[in-house]
């Protein structure tokens, strides 16, 4: 008996050690696996952190700019860069500024002698605000339109620098004084909503005879709708000069050309695709440019190689198309933009006339060299579609620009 108890306390303990042993082989294992986790750990983020190092090295130069113009880097590589590329190159959103309730529609500056900072931004949420770039802040809100203000331009006339125009889905122009913050007069302009407006300039010293010498020069103003009509006004008195009809769908935008010599031409882009020239002192379309497959819905007259002729086109089909509008030919399409393109700026410092600024439904806004077609820089940083852009042209020697989005942000880039 007590032999038994003997056989059964040495397999107790035979036991015992085996599971002991077997439970370090399990602490041993788990070590191991550990170490190598932890090891594996830290060289991923060595490598993390060496790629952050180099986005930030980068500055914010983009992946698209990298594959649209590698001359771009190759001269920022080989040799220093001048003063214009330079500029470029550092472009970063420097502040963004929020208040609107819904997407930006239209933003532009206010030229006056007070300040260089003052800008105005329209939006879906039916108001207009007006801001301080430099300290960043709202300090006017307008408020009278009922729905989305799609566009603003400021007024020169009466020698006055306060004035304000603003076209809204609601189908009324309104006319504000910014400095009072007040509406002025409102006008029932079109059947549909208003998408366009400009300030037609000049028109009464070139050619007075064709409104009998009637309305000051300073006071017409064209418009345009998605009622397929651009309209001309006399704001003096609120009356509608001139229709002119022709486009065979909504009209996107209107601008006037900048020859000195013919202050009697505007441009029109439509939901047809198709640019026209008009002779608004006859009402007669003079020509019609076709080349893009969608919507044209911006329209900007640059000035290239010293000629005021060049006007480049924004268009639904992801393109910017430049013409020659004496020609009436297409001298360049410039591709890159991956949705809707929207809006077109040209950038003025020191005398440079060779790059635009474009926005669009991808999220981007695009720096281009018209010289070659050639994407410059790609700044990102809305999380919805760029609609509305200006520059703000300063006295200071470096670029700044506004963008205006669909997620109800401004963004300015230094």
């Amino acid at each position: 008996m007590e032999e038994k108890i003997n056989i059964n306390s040495q397999l107790h303990e035979s036991h015992k050690e085996n599971f002991i042993n077997h439970e370090e082989k399990i602490q041993h294992i788990y070590n191991l696996l550990f170490e190598t986790i932890e090891n594996r750990y830290k060289e991923l983020n060595d490598k993390l952190n060496g790629i952050l190092k180099k986005i930030t090295e980068l500055k914010f130069l983009s992946n698209d700019a990298i594959l649209e113009d590698p001359e771009f880097l190759k001269v920022n590589e080989e040799k220093p860069l001048n003063k214009k590329l330079t500029k470029i190159k550092n472009l970063i959103c420097i502040k963004t500024l929020t208040g609107h309730q819904g997407p930006i529609c239209c933003i532009i500056q206010m030229k006056w002698d007070k300040d260089q900072s003052t800008f105005v931004s329209g939006s879906s949420d039916k108001s207009i605000k007006v801001w301080n770039a430099e300290q960043g802040v709202c300090i006017k809100n307008l408020l009278g339109h009922t729905h989305w203000v799609y566009y603003l331009s400021q007024l020169r006339w009466k020698k006055d620098q306060c004035t304000l125009v603003s076209g809204s889905r609601d189908m009324t122009i309104k006319i504000w004084n910014v400095e009072q913050g007040v509406c002025l007069k409102s006008i029932n302009a079109h059947n549909n909503l208003i998408s366009g407006l400009i300030q037609v300039k000049n028109y009464m010293t070139v050619n007075s005879d064709s409104l009998n010498g009637e309305f000051n020069s300073s006071a017409i103003l064209s418009t345009c709708s998605w009622d397929r009509t651009i309209k001309i006004w006399n704001l003096e008195d609120g009356s509608c000069i001139k229709i002119l009809k022709g486009h065979k769908d909504s009209v996107r935008c209107v601008t006037q050309m900048k020859w000195k010599k013919d202050a009697t031409t505007i441009l029109s882009g439509a939901s047809d695709k198709t640019i026209k020239v008009w002779d608004i002192s006859t009402s007669e379309c003079k020509l019609t440019l076709t080349g893009h497959s969608d919507s044209v819905y911006h329209l900007e007259f640059i000035k290239w190689n010293k000629d005021e002729i060049t006007v480049v086109s924004a268009s639904y089909d992801k393109s910017l198309k430049l013409w020659d509008i004496e020609k009436g030919v297409c001298l360049k399409t410039l591709l890159g933009h991956t949705h809707y393109v929207n809006n077109v700026v040209q950038l003025r410092w020191d005398g440079d006339e060779t790059v635009i600024v474009s926005c669009s439904f991808d999220k981007s806004i695009r720096l281009w060299n018209v010289e070659n077609g050639k994407i410059m820089k790609c700044l990102k940083g809305h999380s919805e579609y760029v609609m509305g852009m200006c520059q703000l042209v300063t006295n200071k020697d470096f670029i700044t620009f506004l963008s205006g989005s669909g997620d109800n942000s401004i963004k300015i880039w230094e």
